[in-house]
């Protein structure tokens, strides 16, 4: 399985990379600098997202006692 997954996001950089090369193709105003800093944005945020998930549990019981502390303000 861990062989699959690299396979698999290398095979997916492979086609960002297809891709990006045919937008520098068709649309002449864009620059290889284009492509390189969408892709590292995409990537890194993609990243950032897989890095702070363990935290959305959190996320939800915070809601929970914000709801529940203004439930008691409010009464």
């Amino acid at each position: 399985m861990f062989g699959f997954s690299q396979i698999v996001m290398f095979v997916i950089f492979a086609l960002i990379f297809y891709i990006g090369t045919i937008f520098i193709r068709d649309n002449p105003s864009v620059t290889v600098t284009d492509v390189f800093t969408a892709i590292y944005a995409i990537t890194f945020s993609a990243m950032t997202v897989g890095n702070n998930a363990h935290f959305l549990p959190d996320m939800a019981s915070g809601k929970n006692a914000a709801a529940s502390l203004f439930e008691i303000l409010d009464s």
